[in-house]
């Protein structure tokens, strides 16, 4: 097949997948490295088990226990691919462990996050500014949010802001993780007796806020660094996280609307994200011949639809220098979207992707839906992980409702 002037054939599709995969396994066969700081009992164990999704009853991460009281850089190993470090108050150590905790921020640091309360101090601005010098992305949390009045939280954000002389686009993430400290209570404002705090099907607190939204942000930081399959395996539910890994791929492309070579950003995020949902729902990675074989399919189930337009301008070999336009990140992305969405549903079935006419319907009822969806939608929103999330979970029920 031939599309303007570009041919979708399978050897084409191969090499540009092979070319992708080059630098995307460099990063899978490696670790995810996460450093989490703050003072002691500020809750990063309790934010670590929400983060992990961890059971109330069995939490990863001990509650309770006061690391860097002892200045020590407490490590923990999640899985095969994550390792963590929580790490002691830098400015008090001993030269020992100084030298310790030194090396530890000298590897690789991929997510770095702090967590404060209460009202800044020198101590956790220090905190601060050593993470910021080693992480490739940086969170910060505010935690025990439930202490605070309303007026109080955004006294306390603005103070932070100005301490760590944050820029416009960074965030500080409101939460909450009551719930993992066996002595935490819920109070009945009526009698005024203490009961215990429930929990969901899989056994986390109901009484956790803000967790679901930092964890987006993380999720986007992780696929931008080639690893968010590793977080999304750890993760007790499988279906909300792949709608988080394919989120992250539009997110990234859409991201790359105003950079040069942004073809190239496209199809590596797209092939990352292909890869990542395979390690998601199986624990290990595609193949190269079963993620060439699965874009064929669709570069073919497309063939009469705009979207085939985009996946031509995608195995291209012409050099990657063109800039997008708002027109044309919607055309290229819902494509991907789409087909990211029926490659999950196959994944997760445990099926292999086939073409058939069925699936061609269904590949353009998701796409024309998602065109005007993104269509519809601003910049700004489309740039979120929020609006891809409840988006693609919309479809995904009518995908599984209607294939």
């Amino acid at each position: 097949m031939t599309i303007n002037n570009i041919n979708l054939n399978e050897e084409a599709i191969a090499r540009k997948v092979e070319q992708l995969l080059i630098e995307y396994n460099a990063k899978i066969y490696n670790y995810l490295n996460i450093v989490i700081t703050g003072k002691p009992f500020s809750g990063k164990s309790s934010f670590l088990n929400a983060l992990f999704d961890y059971p109330k009853k069995e939490p990863k991460f001990k509650i309770g226990t006061g690391y860097g009281i002892k200045q020590d850089v407490y490590f923990q190993r999640i899985g095969e691919h994550i390792q963590v470090w929580d790490t002691p108050i830098l400015q008090n150590l001993d030269v020992p462990n100084f030298i310790k905790a030194q090396e530890n921020f000298q590897k690789s640091i991929d997510i770095g996050i702090i967590v404060v309360q209460g009202y800044p101090d020198q101590q956790q601005i220090e905190n601060y500014n050593l993470l910021k010098k080693r992480a490739e992305h940086i969170f910060i949390i505010l935690n025990k949010i439930d202490q605070y009045s309303k007026v109080n939280l955004q006294v306390i954000k603005h103070q932070w802001r100005e301490a760590l002389n944050l820029k416009v686009y960074m965030s500080i993430h409101e939460v909450c993780c009551l719930g993992y400290d066996p002595q935490n209570k819920l109070l009945d404002p009526i009698t005024g007796e203490k009961k215990e705090i429930i929990v969901d099907e899989y056994g986390i607190p109901q009484t956790l806020k803000g967790i679901t939204e930092v964890k987006n942000q993380i999720f986007e930081a992780c696929f931008k660094v080639g690893k968010v399959a590793f977080l999304a395996r750890e993760l007790k539910q499988k279906q909300p996280h792949a709608m988080g890994i394919i989120a992250a791929a539009c997110v990234t492309s859409v991201g790359s609307i105003f950079l040069p070579g942004s073809i190239a950003i496209i199809g590596a995020s797209q092939v990352s994200a292909i890869s990542s949902l395979g390690y998601l729902y199986r624990g290990e990675f595609p193949c190269k011949k079963e993620i060439t074989q699965a874009m064929n399919t669709f570069s073919t189930t497309s063939s009469s639809s705009i979207g085939a337009i985009a996946y031509g301008i995608f195995v291209s070999f012409l050099p990657p220098t063109g800039v997008f336009d708002i027109a044309g990140i919607i055309i290229v992305v819902s494509y991907m979207a789409t087909t990211l969405l029926i490659i999950d549903y196959f994944l997760s079935k445990g099926l292999k992707v086939d073409s058939s006419l069925k699936l061609t319907q269904e590949f353009n009822r998701i796409n024309r839906r998602l065109n005007i969806s993104i269509a519809n939608a601003e910049i700004r929103e489309i740039s979120q992980m929020n609006f891809w999330i409840e988006l693609l979970s919309q479809i995904t029920i009518n995908l599984g409702c209607n294939f």
